[in-house]
């Protein structure tokens, strides 16, 4: 349970001054894009905590598809109890749901497309991830 949590505004909005965030004149901070067509993760972690009657796993990061590390921590939102992860169709654990969220720590992706699925009872989501080396402008020095 929350005390003194509320979200500042439902979508994107236009302010002339803004110059930070997805582009000059956005206010970003929204539960929805500006085109009001994505929901973002924020959107589902309200809904994971606030509407018990919906029953929904939703995959958080998924619009992050190129992934540039083959380790990686797996979180999702979903009002019920526990979910499962599953990598390419194989089992990678339970994990229960705390404040509408569970998650796995270092999951080890293969080269390429991997295929990440949340389950809980008779819900699922799924999203396709691709595993790249990073080029040389990810390098440290």
């Amino acid at each position: 349970m929350f005390w003194g949590l509320f979200a500042g505004q439902m979508f994107d909005y236009g302010a002339a001054g803004r110059t930070w965030g997805e582009g000059n004149g956005v206010n970003d901070t929204g539960l929805v894009t500006f085109d009001r067509r994505n929901r973002k993760d924020a959107y589902y972690f309200f809904k994971a905590n606030w509407n018990p009657y919906d029953p929904f796993v939703h995959i958080a990061e998924r619009r992050w598809t190129d992934r540039h590390s083959s380790r990686q921590d797996i979180r999702a939102f979903t009002n019920r109890p526990e979910a499962e992860l599953y990598l390419n169709g194989a089992p990678m654990g339970v994990a229960k749901a705390e404040l509408g969220t569970v998650s796995w720590k270092d999951i080890e992706l293969n080269p390429g497309d991997n295929i990440i699925e949340v389950r809980s009872n008779e819900l699922y989501d799924r999203v396709v991830v691709t595993v790249s080396e990073p080029g040389p402008s990810f390098r440290t020095r």
